[in-house]
């Protein structure tokens, strides 16, 4: 019987082999299908909300409730802060602010997230916690000074802050792998 294929095993191997393709093909599909699901609903989730400032339409009237003084989400450059709310780097923001004196009663003065990379240039900042850095931002403080009463940096997640040249009273608190350089 040498050189005779058994036809029964044939058609084992080749239905084993069709079946085997198509298991690997569904699976493969599924993949892309939830790939693209999850795509659709990482772009819904991280699509910055333009949030109204005071004075136009759509605005909050929240009575001594801080409101942006700007809109986030794509800033770059030098940005104006009057210290009268919150200032929000979020996103894929990249903003310098200079020279500015703040004294606020409300947290954070300053908060981070996203991607941000915020400049402080000479900015001498006292609120209970100035600054509120998470995600994966950068806050870079570059001479003047900051006071927390109840911390200087909070960060969170992958969020770095580097303080040189400037003052910072109160500490900070750092969780998840975030780091804090030049504050005690």
């Amino acid at each position: 019987m040498a050189g005779r294929s058994n036809p029964v095993g044939c058609i084992i191997g080749a239905v084993m082999g069709l079946l085997s393709f198509c298991v690997v093909g569904g699976i493969a599909v599924w993949q892309i299908y939830r790939a693209n699901e999850m795509s659709e609903a990482y772009e819904q989730a991280y699509t910055p909300t333009p949030v109204p400032t005071p004075g136009m339409p759509g605005a909050p009237a929240v009575p001594g409730m801080p409101v942006p003084t700007a809109t986030p989400g794509m800033r770059s450059g030098v940005v104006a802060w009057d210290g009268q709310s919150t200032l929000l780097c979020t996103g894929n923001d990249s903003i310098t602010v200079s020279n500015v004196v703040v004294n606020a009663a409300f947290s954070p003065a300053i908060q981070a997230d996203g991607l941000c990379v915020l400049n402080l240039l000479n900015a001498n900042v006292t609120a209970p916690v100035v600054i509120v850095a998470t995600g994966a931002s950068t806050v870079n403080v570059t001479g003047g000074s900051l006071t927390g009463s109840t911390h200087a940096v909070e960060a969170s997640g992958t969020a770095t802050v580097n303080v040189v040249g400037a003052s910072a009273t109160g500490g900070a608190e750092v969780s998840g792998l975030a780091t804090v350089n030049g504050v005690q």
